[in-house]
């Protein structure tokens, strides 16, 4: 008889561009969480030449990583998230409706602007 493994995997790494900008609230417990979607890009080869193609994620970060991600976090840049991937359940107008979404442990952000831009002012020797 073939038997599932008790332990599982549920890691998710993404790298791309912030595509809204952060939402920041309370849960009804009062803890801080902060939303944002993140695009991916992705190529393709149904039939050459390659098709681009770009997926979205919604990214949900709690605690003190949310208020972080409202402080710095902005449509447009580059981030790095780490996290696992949850699934809930909502009811609105009295429709039931499964939300798919990104539980972060992690966000860098991996702007090379910015990383190029503080680099130049460390060459001037400007204090940052």
């Amino acid at each position: 008889m073939n038997r599932l493994p008790k332990a599982s995997i549920n890691t998710v790494i993404l790298a791309g561009t912030v595509i809204s900008d952060p939402v920041a609230g309370t849960d009804d417990r009062g803890m801080a969480f902060t939303t944002f979607r993140l695009a991916t890009q992705r190529s393709y080869k149904p039939d050459y030449p390659f098709q681009p193609g770009t997926d979205g994620y919604r990214i949900v970060a709690w605690d003190v990583l949310a208020e972080l991600c409202a402080q710095h976090l902005e449509r447009g840049q580059a981030v790095y998230v780490e996290g696992m991937l949850t699934t809930r359940d909502t009811w609105s107008g009295g429709k039931h409706r499964s939300v798919t979404e990104v539980r972060a442990g992690d966000v860098y952000s991996i702007d090379y602007r910015e990383r190029m831009f503080r680099d130049e002012l460390r060459l001037l020797d400007i204090n940052i």
